[in-house]
């Protein structure tokens, strides 16, 4: 309970702390990632924990957990991460962004022509 109370005050704080106009610093971004990253390993790990003893009692089962709604919530809860991260997605904020290539700049005809009769002289 204590995790899933620090994650939402992080989610809360980070527009007040940030800024939502205003561009972030390398810092900040790292900040943030790294906290988001951080919540989702732990509430994914706690989820793999609960499917692996969901059927420990014998009446559970692993279709009576899955059929559970708060279960479906938790799921909710850390996946939009791993579909930001995902390579099919595109540029997500995990995603490496494609570098831009630079466009060459040509030289006018002008420009060509006097540096070859400079050269010839």
């Amino acid at each position: 309970m204590a995790m899933i109370l620090l994650a939402v005050v992080t989610i809360v704080l980070e527009p007040l702390i940030s800024g939502i106009s205003k561009k972030l610093t390398s810092a900040e971004k790292r900040f943030w990632i790294g906290s988001e990253i951080f919540f989702t390993t732990i509430f994914t790990l706690e989820f793999l924990l609960r499917i692996g003893c969901c059927n420990v009692v014998p009446p559970a089962t692993l279709m009576s957990f899955l059929k559970m709604p708060q279960n479906w919530a938790d799921i909710g809860a850390f996946i939009p991460l791993y579909f930001r991260a995902a390579p099919f997605r595109g540029p997500g904020r995990l995603a490496k962004k494609k570098k831009k290539k630079k466009k060459k700049k040509r030289k006018s005809a002008l420009v060509i022509i006097t540096k070859k009769k400079k050269t010839k002289k």
